[in-house]
C-alpha cells in the first residue's frame, strides 16, 4: 500500500531507521516492520561507539517500532487479523469455534481453494462440515438446486446463482453459515 510506504519513507527519527517490506502467503499478506539503530548503520565498524549508545538507541528503537506498529494497525483496520505466527486459516476456524458456528462451502471457479484453505487449520472438522465443487452448471442445478436462469447460458459467475449455491449447501450440510 503506497500510504504505508509514504508513511515509513523519510523515517530516521530518534536515531532509528525503519523500514517497511510484504510477505504474501497467500491468502495472508504478512507485513514486516524491520528497526535498527541508525548509529549501528552509520558505524557499524566502530563495535566500542555503537556499545556506548546502546542503551539510550533501543529504547528509542522500541517506542519507535510501537508508534509505527500502532499507525500500521490503524490504516490496516480490520484486515488486521493476527500479529503473531497465527494463519488466517486458524483465525477463521477460532473464530467459529469461538461462536459454536460451523460452514459448508459451495465453490465453482475457485475450484476448492476455499475448502482447502478453511481444513488448513489444526481441528477444522470441528466447524467445516462440507465442500462442493460444482464447476459445471448442470452440477449447480442438480447438486445445489441453483435456478437454471441463475446459472446462465455462459457459466458466469453472478451474484444470483453464488446466494442460490451459499443457501443450498448451508441446508444440505445443516451448518451456521454457507
Amino acid at each position: 500500500d503506497h500510504r504505508l510506504a509514504d508513511l515509513l519513507a523519510s523515517v530516521n527519527a530518534d536515531g532509528v531507521a525503519v523500514s517497511l517490506h510484504y510477505r504474501v502467503f497467500f491468502p495472508e499478506v504478512h507485513v514486516i516492520l524491520v528497526a535498527r539503530h541508525a548509529l549501528a548503520e552509520r558505524n557499524e565498524s566502530n563495535a566500542a561507539n555503537v556499545g556506548a549508545h546502546t542503551h539510550a538507541t533501543t529504547a528509542d528503537l522500541l517506542a519507535t517500532l510501537a508508534r509505527f506498529e500502532a499507525e500500521i494497525r490503524h490504516r490496516l483496520g480490520p484486515y488486521v487479523f493476527a500479529t503473531d505466527d497465527t494463519t488466517f486459516p486458524a483465525t477463521v476456524a477460532a473464530a467459529l469455534r469461538g461462536a459454536s458456528a460451523t460452514v459448508a462451502v459451495a465453490e465453482s471457479c475457485t475450484g476448492g481453494a476455499a475448502g482447502d484453505l478453511i481444513t488448513r487449520a489444526p481441528g477444522s472438522s470441528d466447524v467445516f462440515a462440507l465442500s462442493i465443487v460444482a464447476y459445471h452448471p448442470r452440477f449447480k442445478t442438480q447438486l445445489l438446486a441453483v435456478d437454471a436462469p441463475a446459472v446462465g447460458h455462459n457459466n458466469a459467475v453472478n451474484q444470483d446463482c453464488v446466494q442460490q449455491m451459499a443457501v443450498s449447501v448451508r441446508a444440505l450440510a445443516q451448518t451456521t453459515y454457507g
